[in-house]
């Protein structure tokens, strides 16, 4: 059995080039007849890959990472992680995004040519050609996976003319409340809980990861007033505010709007008029 690690590096012209390495997992195997135990000894090379990873991850990072569903997303969360510690929203070309994520690969001059690719060309597309089906099934998906973790993010589109150019990826930080001795209503009554969530800078009580990350879309991207905040959240579910979220950010280029923050709350405001209507 072979462990495989892929990556990515630039050479020295700059260009990224895939690099692979390749490991047994078990040198050593042995095994007595009649005996109820394999005896085996793990490749000391492989011990930053599965055990704690050079010391940059914790056991509820691993955790994360093990719940991942797709690939691009394993790839943008280590990503995101490596430019964590810039303190600044991260960016990337698009190009080099790509070929990061296992969409496109460069190819050699041979190779280029018996790929059939035009004279000077030497990436070639593997899936997703198209950038809307580029962002609908890779970052927006990935976005998705990586909200209820520790590298939960959002990110710009940055163009030349009309076709992307880089894409900046932005740290979203999640709201972690530590649970606290609370009152027996608090604690049975969930719509209490949400009340209290604005009663104090620090809340008292424990929320829900839906609540706390509706209550950080509001205040975070849409800049909310707490008035604002409390009200939206005590009259709607927290789902109903992080899928509206959801949606206007996938489908804003096709809307008009002079501020997406009173876009949004008009449209949340309509949502609350259809439930009471």
């Amino acid at each position: 059995m072979k462990f495989k690690v892929e990556s990515q590096s630039p050479d020295k012209t700059g260009k990224m080039k895939r690099t692979y390495l390749s490991m047994v997992i078990f040198p050593t195997v042995s095994y007595t007849q009649d005996s109820r135990y394999i005896i085996t000894k793990i490749n000391n090379d492989l011990a930053p890959y599965l055990l704690d990873l050079k010391g940059n991850y914790t056991q509820a990072e691993l955790e994360q990472l093990l719940s991942l569903k797709t690939i691009q997303a394993y790839r943008i969360y280590m990503f995101i992680k490596q430019g964590l510690f810039k303190d600044k929203p991260t960016t990337i070309k698009y190009r080099q995004l790509r070929l990061m994520l296992g969409l496109d690969l460069e190819l050699n001059e041979d190779e280029a040519k018996r790929a059939g690719l035009p004279e000077g060309e030497r990436i070639k597309v593997i899936k997703y050609p198209l950038f809307a089906e580029f962002k609908r099934r890779i970052l927006d998906t990935a976005k998705e996976e990586l909200l209820d973790t520790d590298m939960a993010f959002d990110y710009k589109i940055n163009k030349k003319g009309r076709n992307a150019d880089s894409i900046t990826f932005y740290l979203v930080k999640t709201i972690n409340v530590l649970p606290a001795a609370a009152p027996a209503a608090l604690q049975t009554n969930p719509k209490a809980v949400q009340q209290n969530l604005f009663s104090s800078p620090t809340p008292a009580v424990a929320t829900d990861k839906v609540t706390a990350n509706a209550v950080r879309i509001m205040r975070d991207k849409y800049a909310f007033s707490e008035e604002q905040i409390q009200k939206y959240i005590r009259q709607l579910p927290p789902l109903v505010i992080t899928k509206a979220n959801n949606w206007f950010s996938t489908n804003k280029a096709t809307l008009t709007f002079t501020s997406e923050a009173e876009w949004f709350a008009k449209h949340l405001d309509n949502k609350i008029a259809k439930n009471n209507g």
